[in-house]
């Protein structure tokens, strides 16, 4: 069996913190892996600090000629190379948007873009080592590998299931930007990790590689409307400079009963992959205190479920608005610029543990 491998030092903290993680993480990760799979090869990007690991341990490795380019493209062309030279398993440590770059990668070599085709045959395996690894391609996070026994390592290991988790597909002039899979959203400001801090950075300076402290801010305008479309059906369901903020993101059970996160618990109740919610405020940010929250509240939030195949459309929003999928800031949009967000829930297959704890 041929397995994949994607390391993104850059993620989260970055590399000085990163590098004595992976060192440690991935021997243990690779050796309980040849414990419960047969791994004939591991194909990884040319001379990297992943290669020598993995052929310290013994495992005979494959390169993909890959260009260190430091940035998203390197995991989409890894994955794709990885996919389409036999991987059966993907392995991918990094934060919830290197994952989301690797699925999409996953499915750029399978050709099952634009949504609507079968789930790809390479299995996505994620350990989140980012800002906030919320998404559900994390099947393990670093820091639990790290403190986990060889024992308890194989369990979980042996315990992986195949999912097909809800995925977000952003377009824009019948374009794909991206595919994500906790998150949509709409804003001046994307939280990352700059100096072992958590920041609202600039998401306009971050597409440039550029890591700036950020101010939150209302997108909608005097042109702005959200469209929802299901079947045949089209639904006006928010104009104008009322919507502070913009969010499509995945649901799952664990909001069921939590009746505080509103529409979002019923979304979960009905069995909908994902919902959209309409807020007057903006709420991606984490740099916020109780002073600063009591001085914006009330936050006022609509919610409209969303199943397989629904389509929402925003289009007229603030000048310089971002739009961010699972952390990667994607484009930078204009006021005449308008986004499609498509729901789909058979585009990629992961491996996650049950009963992990």
């Amino acid at each position: 069996m041929k397995v994949g491998l994607i390391v993104n030092f850059r993620a989260g903290r970055g590399p000085t913190h990163n590098l004595p993680l992976i060192t440690t993480l991935l021997p243990q990760l690779l050796s309980g892996l040849r414990i419960i799979m047969p791994v004939t090869a591991v194909l990884v990007s040319e001379e990297t600090v992943a290669t020598a690991i993995t052929r310290e341990i013994g495992l005979p490795v494959v390169p993909l000629p890959v260009t260190s380019r430091g940035n998203r493209n390197e995991t989409i062309t890894a994955a794709r190379l990885a996919c389409q030279m036999g991987a059966e398993v993907l392995v991918v440590v990094g934060g919830d948007g290197t994952l989301a770059d690797a699925a999409l990668g996953i499915l750029l070599a399978q050709k099952v873009l634009p949504v609507g085709g079968l789930a790809a045959k390479t299995r996505l395996l994620g350990v989140g080592i980012g800002t906030t690894n919320v998404g559900p391609l994390v099947a393990f996070k670093g820091e639990e590998l790290l403190g986990a026994t060889v024992v308890q390592l194989e369990q979980w290991l042996r315990a992986l299931q195949p999912f097909n988790p809800p995925a977000l597909v952003a377009e824009v002039a019948d374009e794909i930007l991206g595919v994500g899979f906790n998150d949509c959203t709409f804003g001046f400001t994307v939280p990352a990790t700059v100096d072992g801090q958590r920041w609202d950075v600039d998401a306009t300076a971050l597409l440039a590689g550029r890591h700036e402290r950020g101010s939150v801010g209302p997108i909608g305008g005097p042109n702005t409307e959200v469209w929802l479309r299901r079947s045949k059906h089209e639904l006006l369901v928010g104009k104008g400079h009322k919507i502070g903020q913009i969010i499509i993101g995945t649901v799952d059970g664990r909001y069921i009963g939590k009746a505080v996160s509103g529409g979002v618990c019923l979304a979960a109740l009905a069995g909908a992959p994902a919902a959209l919610v309409l807020a007057d405020k903006p709420l991606t940010r984490i740099n916020i205190d109780a002073s600063k929250l009591e001085a914006i509240e009330p936050v006022t939030s609509q919610c409209f479920s969303l199943f397989t195949g629904d389509k929402v459309t925003v289009k007229g929003l603030v000048n310089n608005t971002v739009i961010c999928v699972d952390g990667n800031p994607l484009s930078q949009l204009s006021v005449e610029k308008k986004v499609t967000v498509i729901v789909d829930t058979a585009l990629v297959t992961c491996l996650r543990p049950v009963n992990k704890h």
